[in-house]
């Protein structure tokens, strides 16, 4: 559906650009005709002047000294009786039009670089008769320049609209893919949202299922609706304790459904923070473990009833393991991390026979990506006798990647020293990709939105992606989180998207703009912000600050508020300073590129009155970084 009014609406574009690029067309044929019969009648005024105030005798004598002169590829001579033959293909267009008592023109387009152009302006006598005609035969490529402008817009449009189309065919194949994660998630996880206050913002079918609540008896809610009474509170303290604090909690709880059943959840409640490192809202994913605690609890009762022979215990711990077994992997290690078993329930997520990795460690399963420091704070925690808690990124047999939400456990033996080491594992993989591409979309938008914007002003085809490589770069420089250098390189793409609001006439202008085109012009940032401003999203929030402040200046001298110094946004502070620079270095409509010393002495003379003085000092101690990204990037 969405498809096809994106069509009807695409055609309706294409027949109104059609219709106003005609009628423009026919506007700029019809000005410069005008301008030529002006120039005509401006170079032969004196003669025509005789003409009107002579008789006919005196007349027959002008025009045929006029006639003398006569020059068939260029030239000026004027005639009583016309006679249409001597002009070839234009003939019978004469013969339609003579006698007319208004100036007029023909053309015919011979060839691409030149037209063949009759100028007619009409010659009257004192009694405004019309005696004849000054006639100018040119060969020129003006007209030929209109039309080809016209077209060359045209099929500008038609090919801008085709690469929109196929971005936005493509972003409804990503919101139907993220439909189909989502509903997996909601299958097989529990998932809920909060904000900072601990009300419930969103809860999906898996949680509403088992809680027994509708979504509107959730929604606003704090999660003491499905508190149980025998949780002691001391555990929430201490939870809300860690995620104030921007940390992962991790944990079992017990919870009491509508109908006032139990079920028990082992949750992890992960933070969510903004651009500014501010925690926003709470997302918790939680895993029904009431059957294995349930089983769990059995176990412990039976061991400590001193009647049942040992038989009878072996037998039990049996089904309790193959419980254990079909709901999650499963695996235990000696204490130097050999595995020693494994269930098949991991042999399906992973994909390695149980022979293939009994007697080994965990190093063929682990994904490069992750960094060692991860690993070694498991094994400082564990060998601790310490519960670890966390997900763990590995790779199939196949090479696919899998996230696993991991709990291991060591096991002691009667004097408490370290026996073996068991973990047990959740596959989350769907719910974390889902985030992934939640994110990649997002991006994907930021930086196509910033190409079309800086399409139409005619930039260089990387500008974006220098920009956004230059400011990520001086981020880390500066002193900023990883974190936070992904989120300006993710929005710096957008830095110039209000220019889709200037007109081309301005946008495109290879001369200097006027006090009112470039007041028209610097409005570009007011529009790119109100755009932006409305999203809670941490990147189209960056975006919105880069778009509006970008422009302004240390000093106070930019706009369009005239901030200065800290006042101004880091963000808009660093990409003002990748903009200029890759502005400056490249070939725009309206200038040629700088040679690279005048654009280093440019910035040196600009630190503190343009440019945040520390950053420049930074950018210009690492220029030769930059210029590897310059390199990589040519247009």
């Amino acid at each position: 559906m969405q498809r096809i009014v994106f069509n009807k609406i695409a055609l309706l574009i294409i027949l109104f650009s059609i219709g106003f690029l005609f009628l423009e067309f026919e506007y700029k044929k019809s000005t410069y005709f005008q301008e030529k019969i002006y120039d005509l009648q401006l170079q032969y005024n004196d003669k025509v002047k005789s003409l009107s105030i002579g008789d006919a005798v005196e007349n027959d004598k002008i025009i045929q000294k006029m006639n003398e002169n006569f020059d068939a590829e260029y030239s000026w001579y004027a005639v009583k009786d016309f006679q249409a033959d001597k002009f070839g293909p234009f003939q019978d267009e004469i013969k339609s039009r003579l006698p007319q008592e208004e100036s007029f023109v023909l053309y015919r387009m011979d060839s691409i670089p030149a037209s063949t152009i009759l100028v007619f302006s009409v010659v009257k006598d004192s009694q405004n008769r019309l005696t004849g005609y000054v006639v100018s035969k040119r060969y020129e490529g003006d007209i030929n320049r209109i039309y080809i402008e016209q077209y060359l817009k045209f099929i500008s449009l038609i090919i801008a609209l085709y690469i929109i189309g196929i971005f936005y065919r493509k972003h409804l194949h990503s919101i139907a893919l993220l439909d189909q994660y989502k509903a997996v998630v909601d299958k097989t996880t529990l998932l809920s949202k909060t904000d900072t206050k601990g009300r419930i913002t969103y809860a999906n079918e898996a949680f509403i299922t088992l809680s027994g609540y509708s979504l509107n008896e959730l929604m606003g809610k704090q999660h003491n609706i499905v508190r149980h009474p025998d949780m002691p509170s001391s555990v929430f303290k201490e939870m809300w304790e860690t995620i104030k604090e921007g940390n992962v909690w991790h944990g079992k709880i017990k919870n009491r459904k509508k109908d006032g059943s139990a079920y028990i959840v082992d949750a992890t409640i992960i933070p969510q923070k903004n651009e500014k490192n501010e925690i926003v809202e709470y997302i918790a994913i939680r895993h029904d473990i009431t059957e294995f605690e349930e089983l769990k609890e059995l176990l412990e009762k039976d061991l400590q009833d001193s009647s049942q022979t040992l038989n009878e215990k072996i037998s039990l711990l049996a089904q309790y393991e193959r419980a254990i077994e079909q709901s999650s992997s499963y695996i235990r290690t000696n204490p130097k991390g050999i595995i020693t078993y494994l269930n098949d329930t991991h042999e399906q997520l992973t994909g390695y026979e149980k022979e293939e990795l009994i007697g080994s460690t965990h190093k063929r399963l682990r994904d490069a990506a992750t960094p060692s420091s991860t690993y070694k704070e498991l094994w400082d925690t564990i060998q601790e006798k310490k519960i670890w808690k966390g997900i763990i990124k590995n790779r199939t047999k196949n090479g696919e990647c899998i996230f696993l939400d991991t709990i291991i456990v060591p096991i002691l033996d009667k004097n408490e020293e370290i026996r073996e080491y068991m973990g047990i594992q959740y596959d989350v993989t769907e719910l974390l990709l889902l985030q992934e591409d939640i994110v990649d979309t997002q991006r994907e938008v930021i930086y196509k939105m910033g190409e079309i914007g800086e399409t139409r002003s005619k930039e260089t085809g990387n500008h974006v992606k220098r920009v956004a490589e230059y400011s990520r770069l001086l981020a880390i420089k500066a002193g900023m989180s990883e974190e936070e250098a992904d989120l300006l390189y993710a929005a710096s793409p957008m830095h110039d998207i209000g220019k889709v609001g200037i007109p081309d006439s301005i946008l495109t202008k290879p001369g200097k703009l006027d006090e009112g085109e470039w007041e028209v012009m610097r409005s570009h940032c007011d529009i790119g912000f109100n755009i932006l401003k409305k999203s809670e999203r941490p990147i189209l929030k960056a975006a919105a600050i880069i778009s509006y402040q970008h422009h302004e200046k240390w000093d106070g001298s930019g706009y369009p508020r005239r901030l200065q110094e800290e006042e101004i946004h880091m963000f808009g502070r660093i990409t003002a300073i990748a903009d200029v620079f890759d502005a400056l270095g490249t070939k725009r409509v309206y200038k040629e590129a700088w040679d690279h010393d005048e654009v280093l002495e440019y910035f040196r003379n600009e630190s503190g009155k343009h440019f945040d003085p520390t950053l420049t000092k930074l950018f210009l101690e690492n220029m030769s970084e930059f210029i590897i990204i310059r390199d990589k990037f040519k247009d």
